[in-house]
């Protein structure tokens, strides 16, 4: 399976998301964690630049966390970027206006889609993404608990591996 992985803003996420992507057990050589620019050179984030880098891409399953799951959405949304199934953890619904809460509801319709939320997560709670998305076939939304936006690999694994499992 060739798995993408989109880590969050911080630095340090690029080796949890690494550590993820080996975890799964049918993963491919050709499996990677994308590398944002602005780690190397201390700029801002820019979702545009980050989202060019997947431009067609077709990945199996797209792994992300908070700022990944921006990139997706803009990648899927302005260039193409099509993942057979989507892992979307920490979605950071407090930074979304609508343009960003309709690029979501577009790709879960579009995308089979695990969504994996804190309860009280900073960024956006577990009930704030329910009512973002309601219903929508294809999804499956699991709350954890938490408030700290951390969405340690204990704890997501199984959810992520039991979804996988079910042919999701």
């Amino acid at each position: 399976m060739d798995i993408l992985g989109l880590a969050g803003n911080h630095p340090a996420t690029e080796a949890w998301m690494q550590s993820l992507v080996d975890a799964l057990p049918t993963v491919s050589p050709r499996s990677y964690v994308v590398r944002y620019g602005h780690w190397d050179d201390g700029s801002r984030y820019d979702i545009g630049r980050e989202a060019a880098k997947l431009q067609v891409a077709t990945p199996d399953l797209v792994l992300a966390k908070s700022l990944g799951v921006m990139i997706a959405l803009d990648a899927h949304a302005q260039r193409g970027f099509e993942p057979v199934r989507a892992v979307f953890m920490g979605t950071p619904l407090r930074l979304f206006g609508d343009a960003e809460s309709d690029r979501l509801r577009a790709f879960v319709k579009g995308v089979p889609t695990l969504l994996i939320q804190q309860r009280d997560d900073r960024t956006g709670t577990y009930a704030a993404l329910e009512a973002c998305l309601g219903e929508h076939v294809g999804v499956r939304k699991v709350e954890v608990p938490g408030h700290d936006h951390a969405y340690p690999q204990e704890v997501v694994m199984p959810v992520i591996t039991r979804w996988l499992s079910d042919g999701s």
